[in-house]
């Protein structure tokens, strides 16, 4: 026997995940803005669950460029519009790809709790 399955969040096959992903029943034009909300939902609690871990130094890049480059390694600062301290709490220190970006963070916060770490000063040649 055949078996037609829907996504329509009230159907008996569905799971918990299942009925969080699909809001509105079939047919719906809306669903394309669903599944797009989806995809940010399930990034973010992927970003929380990963920070939820994070123990060591943060890499902060200049860019969201510059930190794909380092393959999502560490964060980059994307709104520096908003006050950013609260989401440097619990953060032991902040290793920044750049003299420039530390010097941008240390201008950004009034008081900033977590040791601000960046490359070392390059030694000029004598002529």
């Amino acid at each position: 026997p055949h078996r037609i399955y829907t996504r329509d969040p009230n159907a008996p096959h569905m799971n918990e995940s299942g009925k969080a992903a699909c809001r509105l029943p079939a047919g719906h034009p809306e669903a394309f803005f669903e599944a797009f909300a989806n995809v940010y939902r399930f990034a973010y609690d992927s970003m929380i669950a990963r920070a939820a871990d994070f123990r060591g130094p943060l890499k902060l890049y200049a860019t969201p460029y510059t930190w794909l480059l380092a393959r999502g390694d560490g964060a980059a600062v994307c709104d520096w519009s908003v006050d950013l301290r609260g989401v440097f709490d619990g953060v032991p220190s902040i290793h920044c790809e750049s003299r420039a970006l530390k010097e941008r963070l240390d201008r950004h916060f009034a008081k900033f709790t977590p040791k601000i770490i960046a490359p070392p000063r390059r030694k000029r040649r004598a002529a």
